[in-house]
């Protein structure tokens, strides 16, 4: 099974756990209660329309940079993870919160810039069209 940069980086902090995406997200998202973007053309996975959320814009280094502040402000247990998917070509990985938080860019850099993230009580969706920007369902920054 190959791996992105990312994972070979963080192979002893992360869990390699499926293989078949993207119906493993799908089903793990369905099992929530979250609708799936049907149009192929929103390069979505998440119907953000359905769900309360907060959009974070990532087009410059201040909003990166604010984005990074808030994030790792926020009180997530510790010792919770979060399944995070890195595309077609590559496997979908377990990482520990902690891990995320410290190089959310880096794993986010390795999904080519698109990628949803589901943990205990968040989902997150990292994506470049129409601009760089993430989805939440929590509010970072009333949760920081």
């Amino acid at each position: 099974m190959e791996l992105n940069f990312a994972q070979k980086e963080n192979l002893q902090k992360i869990e390699i756990i499926k293989e078949a995406y993207p119906l493993y997200i799908k089903q793990l998202l369905g099992n929530r209660g979250v609708k799936i973007q049907e149009d192929i053309d929103a390069r979505r996975v998440v119907d953000w329309s359905a769900l309360m959320h907060f959009n974070y814009p990532l087009t410059s280094q201040e909003e990166l940079d604010y984005f990074n502040s808030v994030l790792s402000r926020v009180n997530f247990p510790m010792n919770d993870s979060v399944i995070m998917e890195f595309g077609y070509n590559w496997p979908i990985s377990k990482l520990p919160i902690k891990l995320f938080v410290e190089q959310w860019e880096r794993f986010v850099q390795a999904a080519n810039y698109e990628s949803v993230i589901i943990g205990s009580n968040f989902i997150m969706e990292f994506g470049k069209i129409p601009e760089m920007m993430v989805s939440s369902t929590i509010n970072l920054e009333e949760s920081a």
